[in-house]
This record gives C-alpha cells, structure tokens and sequence, in this order.
C-alpha cells in the first residue's frame, strides 16, 4: 500500500472540488443593466393620484368617456413606483377618494 493520492475524478485538473469553472466571474456583457427606482416627490405622486381619481371618474357610465377607463391608473402606478407601504396606501386612498368624491356630484 502506498500514501499516493487518488486521482481526481474530474479530468486530474488540481483545483478544488473542480469549482473553478463554475465560479469564474461574470463580465460586464453579461450583468444585465441595474436601473434604480426613485419615488417620485410626494406633491407630484399627490397630484398623479388626483389625476388618476380624476380619470377613472370620467371613465363611468354617467360621463360615458368609457375608454379612459384603460389608461385612468397609470398614472397611479407611476406614482406607486418606489414608494413606501405607507405612501402607497395614501396614493391609492388619495385616488380612490377622489374618484368617489367626483361620483357624488
């Protein structure tokens, strides 16, 4: 019996575990782009869910603009972009109360 190593069972190459392949690093052409989500000032994020209340109003029966009513929250979603829960869940109050409020007159 001798003390030799065994030899490898990936190809005899001496890294180890053979991970060297597998790990080497990721060149810039494969990264995809990295686009950072800023929110949008609370006034102008206000007045987009002002605006989207606004639209989707518009969209219901009465008014009849019923094609409004594909486009009215985008502008919502715009504004929700990047925004904490609780941004977001005054948007999304702001605009839906302003639709309700426009319904009532």
């Amino acid at each position: 019996m001798t003390d030799e190593a065994a030899p490898n069972d990936e190809g005899g190459d001496d890294a180890p575990d053979g991970d060297a392949e597998r790990q080497a690093p990721p060149s810039a052409a494969e990264d995809p782009p990295k686009t950072a989500i800023f929110p949008l000032k609370k006034r102008v994020a206000h007045g987009l869910a002002l605006l989207s209340g606004l639209l989707y109003f518009l969209a219901f029966p009465g008014i009849d603009l019923w094609p409004l009513g594909f486009v009215a929250l985008v502008p919502l979603i715009v504004a929700l972009r990047g925004q904490s829960a609780r941004t977001g869940a005054t948007l999304g109050w702001t605009a839906g109360f302003t639709m309700t409020m426009y319904d009532f007159y």
